[in-house]
């Protein structure tokens, strides 16, 4: 949410530093389009596949990034940098819940708690980081950052397999262990 943050709050001075500032409206239709889709997919899949849907997300929203900071220049690519965003992001929401709910088990209530708050706290910086940046390095570095911050979360996500995502027999285990 971060990473999502930083550059999504300052979508519009981003794209008009390349050029595209009569076309934000039509930057964010493709994006959330595409987020309608993303979120179709993961909720057919979820249940079977939620470390799969939230590495894979992320690394989709990574390679986002990537064509967003090197493509810029070309306004098919940054169409398809947002619809790649916007497919990655759509289920994030969904999935990180998820994630969060199964990984507290019987603590449920309080890993909820938990998660609001850094979700929250995670679209304020998000704006800080952004707005530091605009100011500072200018707007064609928000996309670099972005991808600075998610490839640490790729990593987490992928590393993290038996406490962040138990699978049936760990989560079976937990409950008869409480």
């Amino acid at each position: 949410m971060l990473a999502h943050s930083v550059l999504y709050n300052y979508i519009a001075p981003f794209l008009g530093s390349v050029g595209l500032e009569e076309r934000v409206d039509a930057v964010l239709l493709v994006f959330g389009g595409a987020s309608v889709l993303g979120l179709w997919l993961v909720g057919t899949l979820i249940d079977r596949h939620l470390r799969t849907l939230v590495i894979a997300s992320s690394c989709l929203f990574a390679l986002a990034a990537v064509v967003l900071a090197l493509f810029a220049q070309f306004p098919a690519l940054v169409s398809i940098g947002a619809a790649l965003w916007g497919f990655a992001f759509g289920g994030v929401a969904t999935l990180l819940q998820t994630a969060a709910a199964e990984a507290a088990g019987p603590a449920v209530d309080t890993g909820q708690s938990l998660f609001v708050t850094a979700w929250n706290l995670a679209i304020a910086d998000g704006g800080v980081i952004g707005g530091t940046l605009l100011a500072g390095a200018g707007p064609e570095m928000l996309p670099r950052a972005t991808l600075a911050i998610a490839v640490p979360a790729i990593l987490t996500s992928a590393l993290t397999r038996r406490n962040a995502f138990p699978g049936l027999a760990d989560r079976q285990h937990r409950e008869a262990a409480s």
